[in-house]
């Protein structure tokens, strides 16, 4: 038995009692207890759920709302396989989380990281990103606590998979992204300059700041950062 926690709004959406009796003994299951959280986003509500365990997350369709508990299993044994869990230690957690209840109230630590995510799956599906792409999204996410690294791998650890495996794939998919982008806007007739980290003058010590400038000199119509320092981003629109 698995225990899915669940914020008041998408307890109202499901019609659950202002107090629920929920099973303290129950064992659980590698990745839960899960938090789940509702995102208003377009065209179809979706629901967002994190593992406590690892910070992993995944989203599920909402509606129809009555059968969220239901659909869980299926959207997790799905979301677990395209990660690379074996089959049989995907099957065999999905089975661990039947039957599941339903409890209010969420550890802080994950609630912060569920509003995170939400934010995440918001930005990424006004943006026109599909299911499954938004879930592959959640998976890259970096998170410091329980362990630092990516979530995806913690899960993948537990479950039997190849952490490292994962790892080289996202270069790869990176580098793809890049060169597709690139091709996308030589083809509207735009030109791209790409200048990665270990080319630069940020190498030698120069600041953001200074790359920020020297980059602002060069008049570009748009620029696209991605830095592993938060807030870095916020630093450099300003």
């Amino acid at each position: 038995m698995v225990t899915l926690h669940v914020t008041r709004e998408l307890a109202r959406a499901l019609k659950l009692p202002t107090r629920l009796a929920v099973d303290a003994s129950a064992v659980g299951s590698a990745l839960g207890p899960w938090s789940l959280g509702l995102v208003h986003c377009r065209p179809a509500k979706l629901v967002v759920a994190v593992s406590a365990s690892t910070r992993w997350a995944m989203a599920l369709h909402a509606a129809p709302v009555a059968t969220l508990q239901n659909r869980f299993g299926p959207a997790l044994l799905q979301n677990l396989l395209a990660i690379g869990v074996p089959p049989d230690r995907a099957r065999a957690e999905v089975d661990a989380h039947a039957p599941a209840q339903w409890a209010l109230g969420h550890d802080r630590g994950v609630l912060t990281h569920l509003n995170q995510c939400a934010a995440d799956v918001l930005w990424a599906t006004n943006d026109g990103l599909s299911l499954p792409s938004v879930n592959q999204r959640l998976a890259e996410r970096i998170i410091l606590k329980p362990q630092t690294g990516t979530s995806v791998c913690e899960a993948l650890r537990l479950l039997g998979g190849n952490p490292d495996g994962w790892r080289p794939r996202k270069v790869a998919e990176g580098k793809a992204w890049r060169e597709n982008y690139a091709l996308m806007q030589a083809q509207a007739g735009q030109e791209v300059v790409t200048m990665p980290v270990q080319a630069s003058s940020v190498k030698k010590g120069e600041t953001l700041i200074d790359t920020a400038a020297t980059l602002n000199a060069m008049q570009p119509d748009v620029i696209i950062v991605r830095h592993g320092a938060s807030g870095a981003v916020e630093l450099l629109s300003q």
